[in-house]
């Protein structure tokens, strides 16, 4: 939705901001329920619903892999080339 409305650019950011408060909203929601001691009583409910979560655990894993080996071997910056240039006219 968000590379359509915003452009292709900002649709992994937006995704990946979405994915992260999701998750935390899964943490807080796992805090709470052990914290009341409501998983004692209802075990297998919390098992599954935290069992249909795992995918996207695994969906943010990939994404942040995918996005640390694109951004691994990214140029630097242009500030950065234009100090290298002025090193090496210098030298």
């Amino acid at each position: 939705m968000a590379a359509f409305f915003w452009g292709r650019h900002r649709a992994l950011w937006a995704g990946l901001v979405s994915l992260a408060t999701y998750m935390g909203t899964i943490f807080t929601f796992n805090y709470t329920v052990v914290v009341t001691g409501a998983w004692a009583w209802h075990p297998v409910e919390y098992v599954l619903l935290n069992a249909v979560t795992i995918p996207l655990f695994l969906l943010f894993a990939a994404v942040v892999r995918d996005v640390r080996e694109a951004t691994e071997y990214a140029p630097p910056p242009a500030d950065e080339l234009e100090d290298q240039r002025c090193n090496d006219r210098r030298s």
